[in-house]
């Protein structure tokens, strides 16, 4: 439905799956079958300092993973 939806109003989706629990059982929000979904895999990340955020691409079958760009919240 999700793919529908992109490709009829050529729009992006995001679908985000959180990790859950403490300690030594985190685990997928949606669960395990959702955790291999995703088409590309962006980690975002925010330094200890500074006002920059960065998101880089960890998993991608049409992407170099690896890349990736600085922005900023305002």
């Amino acid at each position: 439905m999700l793919k529908y939806v992109a490709a009829q109003y050529t729009a992006a989706v995001l679908c985000t799956n959180h990790m859950v629990g403490s300690g030594s059982n985190p685990r997928p929000a949606l669960g395990e079958s959702w955790k291999v979904q995703p088409h590309t895999r962006l980690q975002l990340l925010r330094p200890d300092v500074g006002d920059e955020r960065f998101a880089v691409i960890s998993a991608s079958a049409t992407s170099v993973c690896g890349q990736q760009v600085t922005f900023q919240l305002s």
